[in-house]
This record gives C-alpha cells, structure tokens and sequence, in this order.
C-alpha cells in the first residue's frame, strides 16, 4: 500500500511540475527570489550582481540544488571552486545537459564583484 502511494505521489508531481511554468521561468523565479533580487537579462542570460563572497558561496549550494529539483536531474559537468586560466578569478560553474536542454549556472569570486549568472538554451 505504501509502494502505491509513493508512485502515486511521484505521478501527481510530474503532472504538477509538467503543467507547470517552463523550466526557465521556475528557474528564473527561483534564482530571483533565493537572491533576492531582479537579474539583468539578455538573450536567455541572466545577471545577478553587487553579491557579498558570502552571499555567493551560500547561494551556490541553495541555487545548485534548486536547479536540481526543477531540471530533475544532476549536473552533467561541474566545477567547484576553480581558478581561470584566463583571468585568474575563482569561480564555479554546473552544466545540466540533457536532448532537451542546457543550462548553465556560473558563480564568479572575482573580488569585489561577485556575481551569479544562469544561462538557459533549449536545443
């Protein structure tokens, strides 16, 4: 009976969560509120800034495991805490990739400007 109910509870939130806004307007949302305030946007890509160190290390793992939940699956490419070749800054980004979509989350340390930003592409 317990077997029944979880599947049961299992099929109503997939029926929920399909009907539902699409994934990048929950994601958006999300990310909006958790942060707590309005991104700036351009072509699917989404900005947030003036973020603490803090603020952006304790966001990463609230944000991470949020777009876990929405996209239904774990991130196909991570990378925690890294340094760029490039311009030395720390960062870290997650990669959800699957035939539908790819999403990027990317959180950059660069002192004194840290900042979040999701990138949303359907294929």
């Amino acid at each position: 009976m317990k077997k029944l109910a979880s599947i049961i509870t299992v099929l109503l939130f997939l029926l929920a969560t399909s009907c539902s806004a699409p994934q990048n307007e929950q994601l958006v949302k999300e990310y909006t509120t958790t942060i707590g305030q309005e991104p700036k946007v351009s072509n699917n890509v989404y900005d947030w800034g003036n973020l603490s160190d803090k603020q952006a290390a304790q966001l990463e793992i609230q944000l991470k495991e949020a777009t876990d939940k929405i996209l239904g699956f774990i991130p196909t490419e991570t990378h925690k805490m890294e340094v760029s070749a490039s311009t030395g800054d720390l960062y870290s980004s997650y990669v959800w990739e699957n035939e539908k979509v790819r999403v990027n989350l990317w959180v950059d340390y660069k002192k004194g400007s840290e900042s979040i930003q999701l990138v949303y592409k359907e294929k």
